[in-house]
């Protein structure tokens, strides 16, 4: 299993969400280093949880954001936040129930961090690149 590199395709321009967004990959690159190295199920389950909480954190940090902004798509951005955080509940359960291993799991939250910062975030991004041409 090779180790997730950033890519400058993750930036969406907003410097707040771009560091969150660089924290929250972060955090998958050592959930996969915590699997290359064998180490402990619990502290596996405790990276897990913690990106949970990061990802919820993330999220209403970022809706805050698009409120602020009178972003006109947040209603829809908010439910695909709600399914993401259930998404990723699963997956920790799957986890620690041992129906799916490190590989997979890496794998989910890569599709799932990539698909939604390079289409949905996106999305804001441009919005707020156009509010700020328009003065």
């Amino acid at each position: 299993m090779t180790t997730p590199a950033w890519k400058n395709e993750y930036a969406v321009g907003i410097e707040d969400i771009d560091h969150q967004h660089q924290y929250f990959f972060l955090l998958i690159q050592r959930l996969q280093n915590l699997f290359a190295k064998g180490s402990e199920p619990r502290f596996i389950s405790n990276l897990i949880d913690e990106l949970v909480k990061y990802a919820v954190f993330h999220f209403k940090s970022e809706e805050n954001i698009m409120e602020y902004r009178a972003y006109p798509h947040l209603m829809e951005h908010r439910i695909k936040h709600i399914r993401l955080i259930e998404e990723l509940n699963i997956e920790k359960i799957r986890y620690d129930c041992g129906t799916t291993d490190s590989v997979a799991l890496v794998a989910f939250l890569e599709r799932w961090f990539t698909s939604h910062t390079t289409t949905e975030d996106a999305k804001f991004g441009n919005f707020v690149r156009e509010l700020c041409q328009k003065g």
